[in-house]
């Protein structure tokens, strides 16, 4: 799953979002960011074609 930012987060950081990503069903990740205090936020796409639409998470860092 492509990660526009990819090159500036850490790999674990990349898996984790795909992780969870793909556990939801979101068909892409547009970014990630993080938001300090352990906490970073995923926004990705759900949806195929005209109907996706750009959702977003905060989730707690993992153990990296």
């Amino acid at each position: 799953m492509f990660i526009e930012n990819e090159k500036k987060v850490h790999p674990k950081l990349c898996e984790h979002a795909r992780e969870y990503c793909k556990n939801i069903g979101a068909s892409g990740i547009y970014n990630i960011c993080y938001l300090g205090e352990g906490d970073y936020r995923i926004m990705y796409y759900v949806g195929e074609g005209e109907k996706r639409k750009m959702c977003a998470v905060i989730l707690k860092m993992p153990e990296l």
